[in-house]
């Protein structure tokens, strides 16, 4: 009454106080775990999926530096050699262009124990109203993922005085 506690009052008291505690944090921690373990699958998947887009993307930039390495010439004469004239079957991804000839190749590449295809489109460009000519080289990275076939492409468009990065940029 004043200020005064039975020690062995406030003894039992705590330890089971302690004991619920440990029971419910015991609890808590056994249903977080079970959800950790549950989860383990999709985030391996996750994992996984998201390594085959990166080096997906890894081979398509070194697919595109290879060829920005190239001349307009060299380009040319790539497109010209290619024996298969796809321009009247295939569409540009441009809106206003059309296809003359094209130049089309395809690899099958193993990347760090994964298989991935890699196509190459390149044709020349002409733009409705104009006489000026380009060249446009796209590249598409494909694999076989855990449900369906993944892709990631890019293109580049080559103009005689070298790469077109400032003409056809919306920041220029």
């Amino acid at each position: 009454m004043h200020g005064y506690e039975n020690p062995a009052e406030s003894i039992c008291l705590r330890k089971g106080m302690s004991l619920v505690e440990v029971l419910i944090g015991m609890t808590i921690l056994s249903i977080v775990v079970m959800a950790g373990i549950a989860a383990l699958p999709e985030i391996r998947q996750v994992t996984y999926r998201s390594d085959q887009y990166r080096e997906a993307a890894t081979i398509l930039g070194a697919q595109l530096e290879e060829l920005r390495t190239l001349t307009y010439e060299q380009l040319s004469d790539r497109i010209d050699a290619d024996q298969n004239n796809y321009g009247d079957t295939m569409k540009s991804s441009w809106d206003n262009s059309t296809l003359e000839d094209v130049a089309y190749t395809k690899s099958e590449i193993t990347f760090n124990g994964s298989p991935y295809t890699v196509e190459e489109i390149t044709n020349y460009m002409s733009w409705n109203g104009t006489t000026e000519k380009a060249i446009q080289s796209h590249v598409t990275v494909s694999w076989d993922g855990p449900i369906k076939k993944e892709s990631i492409s890019a293109y580049t468009v080559f103009t005689e005085n070298g790469l077109s990065d400032r003409k056809f940029s919306l920041a220029n």
